[in-house]
């Protein structure tokens, strides 16, 4: 199952875009597998200035397919799913209509950039909806690998994780429990201290 993508009509330059950090919060491995997107942060900044422009924070509809416990679906916490909260989530298609939408135009940035486009791809297939972001998705973890490459190499920083990353660059670790909007914003912190070095 691909993503069906739009071209972004009428430029030809996408590093001009206003880029969207999107970071995305599930209750388990794949869709396939009875996970569903939880929750969904994005943060639209301007490619020249790195100015936030808008954000978005999306509570998804959880179904539970397979009726598991709410430890199961928030990783014990991880996510900061519970069901009290999430009782009144917007339903998976019309979130997922918001945050096509709030991409439109834009260049998609994730720390993991396979795991979000995976994850957008299934939902966007099931509802039959198409992608109107520019189809070049840009991936935080691979510029932060190649700016940092010295430091990796020194055994300055020790893993590829998105806080371990924030923590050499200044930042601290991302909070806890992780939630979309927060992530997506620690990435904007992370992207715009990697620029400083480039």
């Amino acid at each position: 199952m691909g993503m069906r993508l739009q071209h972004v009509s009428g430029t030809t330059n996408f590093f001009t875009l206003p880029q969207v950090f999107i970071d995305l919060e599930t209750t388990g491995e794949s869709l396939a597998e009875g996970g569903e997107i939880c929750e969904a942060g994005l943060v639209k900044v301007d490619p020249v200035s790195g100015d936030v422009l808008s954000e978005l924070n999306l509570m998804f509809e959880v179904t539970n397919p397979l009726g598991l416990l709410e430890a199961e679906l928030s990783y014990s916490g991880y996510n900061g799913f519970n069901f009290p909260e999430w009782a009144n989530a917007t339903p998976a298609e019309q979130a997922l209509d918001q945050l096509i939408a709030f991409c439109a135009d834009c260049s998609p940035w994730a720390y993991n950039a396979s795991f979000e486009y995976r994850w957008l791809a299934d939902y966007i297939y099931r509802y039959g909806q198409d992608w109107l972001g520019d189809y070049h998705w840009f991936d935080l973890m691979t510029k932060a690998s190649e700016i940092l490459k010295p430091d990796f190499l020194a055994g300055r920083i020790a893993k590829l994780s998105l806080s371990s990353i924030g923590s050499h660059l200044g930042l601290g670790e991302e909070a806890k429990p992780h939630h979309g909007l927060v992530g997506a914003r620690y990435e904007v912190q992370i992207a715009a201290r990697l620029n400083a070095r480039h």
